[in-house]
């Protein structure tokens, strides 16, 4: 990040923006007050129909449900930054000597349905 952008360790307000994920409802910073960018991932969802276990009261071992359309702002494994893109690359699998170089189109792992900017 650019020096201009931080006042003794801090980001300008200015200049952090606020957004709202539009999958699951959870409102974030980026970048942070300390410079760091954030990567948003949206929750699990949890069983809205979980039992307890009645011989087991302090154990809450509630069951995670993925969240249809999740937003993960993540990075996928495996990226490398070559020549200005962003790339994956892999063996042939005709030649062992070879690599197979795949230019990435999205690389997040979800979009999700997307986010909104909050004023």
């Amino acid at each position: 990040m650019d020096c201009a952008y931080l006042f003794r360790g801090r980001v300008d307000r200015k200049l952090m923006f606020k957004f709202k994920c539009n999958s699951c409802g959870g409102v974030y910073f980026d970048p942070q007050p300390d410079g760091k960018r954030y990567f948003h991932a949206c929750p699990d969802l949890t069983n809205p129909d979980f039992q307890p276990v009645p011989s087991l009261p302090k154990l809450d071992l509630r069951e995670s449900l993925p969240r249809p359309n999740a937003r993960d702002e993540r990075q996928k494994p495996g990226l490398q930054f070559k020549d200005g893109e962003y790339v994956t690359v892999s063996v042939d699998p005709n030649d062992a000597q070879k690599q197979v170089v795949t230019k990435v189109q999205q690389i997040t792992v979800s979009e999700g349905a997307g986010r909104t900017l909050v004023e």
